[in-house]
């Protein structure tokens, strides 16, 4: 017999954190004592992210390792206040920066309008690190679904750029994400969840994406001879994406870098269930991004 399906609420969220009173959690931030919101990192009013600064700088940092949060939603809605930012609040308590980002969305705004705001944020928060207090040796991203996919696509581009750069990108957390869609559609589950992510696609590119062919959208477009480390988190019940394309993809990725793929086994997508806003789930790839940490002065 399935078990029954635990839905978000169902996470015990700390109620300094979140507001448990909608129907969807929302997260709280008047218990963040500095930070900056809405941000224009451009001109266009989604072009804009939030900075937040730990309470207590428990690790007595003149300048804080930064955590750059993408949000998801199929790449049509949501937004850097969403619950998204939420696992950026366990960040905050390890003495460490959190940045939230809005980009633009399609279908009004389509491809590569919010691929290229993620990286023109992150720019702007590494420019301006000296600004913010933020240790731009030490930069993390992460991201669930779309912003996953995002993560994946901001990461490798600006990874593949550092050398020539004052910055570092240590690790990249994508949850759920599409990786790789060079192999057709048949890497998503299910008939009706391939027809949805390729409408989903088709809104994003503004054209019918075309199957077994590497786009500039694909995260396995920017892929090169070396990555960053990288840790996939994703459900194994999720409705959409499949565990094993996950997999393959990280297959292909080591060898050139550090890959861990997290499996949840009772795990949907990120949202629709409690299991990317338990504790111990969102400790897995923090504790990884820790890890990763090197010479924060």
């Amino acid at each position: 017999m399935a078990k029954p399906r635990q839905h978000m609420k169902d996470a015990n969220f700390s109620e300094k954190w979140m507001d448990l009173a909608p129907d969807i959690p929302y997260p709280k931030k008047d218990w963040i004592r500095q930070k900056w919101m809405d941000v224009p990192y451009g001109e266009h009013p989604q072009q804009k992210l939030d900075i937040y600064h730990p309470n207590a700088n428990i690790h007595r940092l003149s300048r804080y390792p930064l955590m750059i949060i993408l949000h998801g939603g199929g790449f049509t809605h949501m937004d850097k206040a969403d619950w998204d930012v939420y696992p950026g609040f366990f960040w905050l308590e390890k003495g460490y920066a959190v940045a939230s980002v809005n980009y633009r969305l399609a279908p009004k705004h389509k491809f590569p309008a919010g691929a290229e705001d993620c990286l023109a944020a992150a720019r702007y928060l590494i420019d301006r690190a000296e600004q913010y207090q933020l240790d731009k040796q030490n930069i993390f991203i992460m991201g669930p679904s779309a912003g996953g996919s995002l993560t994946l696509i901001t990461g490798l581009r600006l990874f593949n750029e550092q050398e020539s750069g004052d910055y570092c990108i240590r690790a990249l957390a994508p949850l759920c994400p599409v990786t790789d869609l060079s192999v057709g559609f048949d890497s998503i589950k299910g008939a009706y969840a391939r027809f949805l992510v390729w409408y989903m696609m088709k809104i994003y590119l503004g054209k019918p994406p075309r199957q077994g062919v590497v786009e500039p959208f694909d995260a396995s477009y920017y892929v090169k001879e070396k990555i960053p480390p990288i840790f996939f988190q994703l459900g194994r019940l999720d409705p959409i994406i499949k565990a094993e394309s996950v997999e393959a993809f990280a297959g292909k990725l080591r060898g050139k870098g550090e890959v861990i793929v997290d499996i949840l086994e009772e795990g949907y997508h990120m949202g629709a269930t409690k299991h990317f806003f338990l504790d111990e789930n969102i400790l897995r790839y923090l504790d990884f991004f820790e890890s990763k940490i090197e010479a924060a002065v």
